[in-house]
């Protein structure tokens, strides 16, 4: 039976044009390059309660290298190398 509350549940998995493995827990995305990991989460984002927080549902890595995540609640982020934007917000596409 799967717990509800085990918020590192797998939601989703990509593998990137350059052989990264990305998985999307509730709580953020894990990248594995075969080195090292890098984190996307409320905290690497510098999100809290108020400004709402990841709940991550999915994941894909486009052609172009462009890693595209699919939040319950805050929106679709977008990860364009270093740099991490709401598209959702940036395309006023929030209600």
């Amino acid at each position: 039976m799967i717990n509800p509350d085990n918020v590192y549940f797998v939601t989703g998995m990509a593998e990137g044009k350059n052989g990264t493995l990305g998985m999307a827990t509730y709580v953020g995305v894990y990248g594995y390059d075969g080195q090292e990991f890098t984190i996307i989460n409320d905290e690497t984002l510098e999100l809290k309660e108020e400004t709402g927080e990841v709940h991550i549902r999915c994941i894909l890595e486009d052609s172009k290298g462009k890693l595209w995540i699919g939040n319950n609640g805050i929106g679709i982020l977008l990860k364009e190398k270093d740099v991490i934007t709401n598209f959702s917000e940036q395309k006023n596409l929030s209600g």
